[in-house]
């Protein structure tokens, strides 16, 4: 179950990089990933902090330093 979670975390997070630049979600997530690189986490509550992890723990850094998920497919995930 945990583990589903994580990979709809996952999925919703290629959906929103791909989406229109101006989009609310797409700019909060922005805005996010904004304070997490300041350090600031609102008390582990940041989403962008919870995908970051989730792909560290995965051994996917490299996809978070890149923030390009061109060649991924959301259906094989």
């Amino acid at each position: 179950m945990i583990i589903e979670r994580k990979l709809r975390m996952i999925k919703y997070w290629i959906k929103l990089l791909r989406s229109r630049d101006n989009s609310l979600l797409k700019l909060i997530y922005m805005k996010q990933k904004e304070d997490l690189e300041s350090n600031i986490n609102y008390y582990g509550l940041n989403w962008a902090g919870k995908i970051k992890q989730i792909l560290d723990k995965m051994g996917m850094a490299e996809l978070w330093l890149s923030q390009n998920t061109t060649n991924i497919s959301i259906h094989h995930i």
